[in-house]
């Protein structure tokens, strides 16, 4: 199970340099994400299983040379996704009919 490093609350605010850096990474990658999931949003239908869109993405950032960025478009993804109404759960199987 993920476990994140500590809450926001429990630790001090980081350094200006390393929010100056993340801010620059940050203001880098938006554009990224933007564009897979505006790629995601075009390819997969609601007749597709969610599964079959989850492999597609996770398959595709698997394979992505830069590691690092990858690893920081799934924190914003995670983040923006966090700040949203919890979803419902599907009533589908997973797998699809």
């Amino acid at each position: 199970m993920l476990q994140l490093r500590r809450r926001a609350h429990d630790r001090p605010a980081p350094p200006p340099e390393i929010l100056a850096a993340a801010s620059a990474d940050y203001a880098a990658t938006l554009p990224v994400l933007d564009e897979f999931v505006g790629k995601i949003r075009a390819s997969w239908t609601r007749e597709t299983p969610e599964i079959h869109a989850v492999a597609d993405a996770w398959l595709t950032l698997r394979t992505q040379q830069a590691q690092p960025a990858t690893w920081l478009v799934a924190a914003i993804a995670l983040v923006q996704l966090a700040q949203t109404p919890p979803r419902v759960p599907s009533t589908t199987p997973a797998d699809g009919p």
